[in-house]
């Protein structure tokens, strides 16, 4: 049995929804936290998920997990809010890439992201694929969406609780990627490539085939349970004709992704674009 890479020591568990436990194999699986216990005898070799009931916003705790003969001991758990921070290149800008944040870096040990690999850096023997909660240091929140960054820093001053942000994005990416490909092909959401952005199928950026992000990004930290969403994402959707079907995909991608992530009322805050007169003949300004 194998754990899903998202549970590593430092993680931030989302308080007073359940907490679920996930990955794939055959077999026994425990797990306990605070006095918290539960277990699962998973028959088929496939995807399992063990869920604990709710905690109050708390930690640092230990988690055990055994999973057979094996044994794994994750450190320094925090019970906290939880935010999936996804979209396009607005919510990917880093904090190094703005001249305001270099006065504004701080050690937030109660701040910490779980960053999913982006689809451009894959093979670059630069970034590391193996991905964990990482706690925010003043040498490490330069690489920290900025977004999420400063987000994280209100809500700890705020509430004096942890916070985890799950950076899954993408720059210049469209939304057909981050909906399932069966969904993203239907006749409602067809529209042909002359009637599309540049940053779709038909320019060289992979990641935006029907399906993709959604399979390589979002699948990956489900069902995860989570605060919110927030959603940055438009630009590359930004034709006359495209923004005439975007609520409809965007409300269809809620929908979806609530249900997978169990959690049928979960908040999206949604971050508009603002209105840019200058470009008429496109479908921006509505976005």
């Amino acid at each position: 049995m194998e754990l899903n890479p998202i549970f590593t020591s430092h993680m931030v568990l989302q308080a007073n929804k359940p907490i679920r436990i996930f990955g794939k194999g055959k077999g026994h699986i425990s797990a306990s936290i605070e006095g918290l216990f539960g277990e699962l005898n998973h028959e088929e070799d496939s995807d399992f998920c063990l869920e604990l009931p709710p905690m109050d916003y708390g930690g640092p705790y230990l988690m055990t997990i055994r999973m057979d003969e094996k044994t794994v001991v994750l450190e320094d758990v925090c019970l906290g809010d939880v935010f999936f921070l996804s979209g396009q290149s607005n919510i990917q800008f880093v904090t190094a890439e703005d001249p305001y944040s270099k006065d504004h870096l701080f050690d937030e040990p109660l701040a910490r992201v779980y960053a999913l690999l982006r689809p451009e850096c894959l093979g670059n023997p630069a970034v590391s694929t193996d991905v964990s909660w990482t706690p925010c240091t003043k040498g490490n929140a330069n690489s920290w969406s900025a977004i999420g960054y400063f987000l994280a820093l209100e809500l700890v001053k705020k509430h004096g609780r942890a916070v985890g942000m799950i950076a899954g994005y993408q720059g210049a990416s469209v939304v057909e990627s981050w909906l399932p490909k069966d969904v993203a092909n239907l006749p409602e959401f067809y529209l042909p490539v002359s009637r599309k952005s540049v940053d779709h199928i038909h320019v060289p950026f992979f990641w935006n085939e029907p399906g993709y992000l959604y399979d390589f990004t979002f699948r990956k930290i489900t069902p995860y349970s989570m605060h919110s969403v927030i959603w940055y994402q438009g630009e590359s959707d930004a034709t006359v004709d495209e923004d005439k079907i975007y609520p409809q995909e965007l409300a269809r991608m809620i929908d979806i992704w609530r249900k997978d992530l169990k959690d049928h009322k979960l908040p999206f805050i949604i971050i508009q674009i603002a209105d840019y007169d200058a470009r008429p003949d496109d479908g921006w300004k509505n976005m």
